[in-house]
């Protein structure tokens, strides 16, 4: 099934993000849940859940809009990024539609996009780079 977005989601490498975040005008929200933002996160950086971890299941955050809105201006640049860049690219899609106009996705999210059979990286994230 191929997904359609009215918007075209900008996205980012996470070389090019901490490039971005150094330079002071682009902040990084982090849309993994709780429990795994605790488990390693970049110093900095906002945890605003897409979904909520209930007993085995996640549970969209109706509020995330509210909740980003609360701490970023619609025009803020903002490098959104997740576990491994799906959840990111949902949210990216979400806040342009609510109208922020300044987020890129991060590819690879945190830990990097591991898909294929062998358990390769298909999209390195953060940690893959040490940085």
């Amino acid at each position: 099934m191929i997904m359609k977005y009215p918007h075209v989601v900008s996205s980012v490498t996470p070389v090019q993000a901490k490039t971005l975040i150094n330079s002071h005008d682009y902040s990084y929200l982090d849309v993994r849940t709780r429990e795994e933002f605790s488990e390693g996160n970049v110093g900095g950086s906002v945890n605003i859940p897409l979904y909520f971890s209930i007993a085995i299941e996640e549970q969209l955050n109706n509020d995330f809009i509210a909740d980003v809105a609360g701490v970023f201006e619609r025009d803020s640049l903002i490098v959104v990024a997740c576990k491994s860049g799906a959840r990111s690219l949902a949210a990216c899609e979400l806040m342009l539609n609510a109208g922020f106009s300044g987020v890129v996705n991060m590819r690879g999210g945190f830990f990097g996009l591991r898909c294929d059979k062998t358990g390769a990286v298909i999209d390195k994230g953060w940690l893959d780079y040490y940085l």
